[in-house]
């Protein structure tokens, strides 16, 4: 009769641990999802921002230059400032791509692309 009992707590303990670490397994994949979309909304800010804000930088240099003249000084802090712009643009996209594949490590789940970010 003891055994007969042990077997059926055994088994409903076994139902049990079933269930639970089957939610925890929904729950840890909500908050995978959760991080890839705050990681790819961070993403795609930053790039458009820092986009912008290269864009505006490149265009106001260009103008420095068309205005500098003769003045040889202005015109090689104008093309030294685009320069900086364009390096400054690659960088940040090193960087953002390093992101990417720091955080797809991470998560390391295969169906979390973040080049659709």
């Amino acid at each position: 009769m003891k055994k007969i009992q042990l077997l059926i707590f055994l088994v409903l303990f076994m139902c049990i641990l079933n269930t639970v670490s089957a939610q925890a397994l929904t729950e840890a994949t909500e908050i995978a999802e959760r991080l890839f979309y705050v990681t790819c909304t961070f993403i795609v800010l930053f790039k458009l921002v820092a986009s912008s804000i290269a864009s505006l930088v490149i265009v106001l240099q260009g103008i420095k230059w068309i205005l500098s003249a003769e003045d040889l000084t202005s015109r090689k802090r104008a093309k030294q400032g685009i320069a900086d712009a364009i390096i400054g643009l690659i960088i940040i996209i090193l960087a953002v791509a390093i992101v990417e594949i720091v955080v797809a490590g991470q998560i390391n789940m295969t169906n979390f692309d973040l080049s659709s970010c």
